[in-house]
């Protein structure tokens, strides 16, 4: 909100590094709060990536309004932390539908409205997209998509699966080739399994 208020610059300067911070302040200068917003928190992303990091952010919401009150970013240098993270913030969302979190608190949650449409199923498209016409290891689905995306490994797994029980991919190994997940119906996914991708 107060991003171009002449009193925040030097803060705001420092923060950013004044290059990055002009150019944010000139880009919100037309948008609407909840698109400032997002472009603030792009130009931390943006920061962080260049750093050699992996951000990883959730918003918690105020209870007036639903506007938001503030974030917490988490940078991680190595995949393993930032998934630890994300997995900490997916559970404590306020809503988790198909396994995936709205990756914010809000405390006027009502968690008897659930989407109309699975989340899990954008994830499939976005992957089907993502990797048309490509044969890739789970591992390397992980390492390309994954620091990119507030998803975690666990919900990959759930579309890549759900993604081979519909045959909308193949797997190598195959399923009927690969044990079950302990306690579960669901069958294993070795980060070794080759996965192909239709055009």
């Amino acid at each position: 909100m107060k991003l171009s208020f002449p009193v925040m610059d030097e803060l705001i300067d420092e923060f950013f590094e004044q290059d990055r911070a002009k150019a944010l302040r000139h880009e919100i200068q037309a948008l609407k709060p909840r698109a400032r917003e997002e472009a603030f928190l792009n130009a931390i992303r943006s920061a962080i990536r260049e750093a050699g990091g992996m951000p990883v952010v959730f918003a918690f919401r105020s209870r007036e309004g639903g506007g938001t009150s503030h974030h917490l970013v988490f940078a991680s240098k190595h995949s393993k932390g930032a998934g630890i993270m994300k997995h900490i913030m997916n559970d404590r969302s306020s809503e988790v539908v198909d396994g995936i979190g709205s990756w914010d608190f809000d405390p006027r949650a009502d968690a008897t409205n659930l989407p109309l449409f699975s989340p899990l199923d954008e994830v499939c498209d976005r992957l089907l997209e993502t990797f048309a016409d490509r044969t890739i290891t789970f591992k390397n689905l992980l390492d390309e998509e994954a620091p990119e995306t507030q998803y975690t490994g666990t919900t990959y797994r759930d579309a890549v699966l759900r993604l081979e029980a519909d045959f909308r991919i193949e797997a190598d190994p195959p399923s009927q080739d690969r044990r079950r997940q302990a306690g579960s119906t669901k069958r294993t996914l070795p980060e070794s399994t080759k996965l192909t991708f239709p055009t």
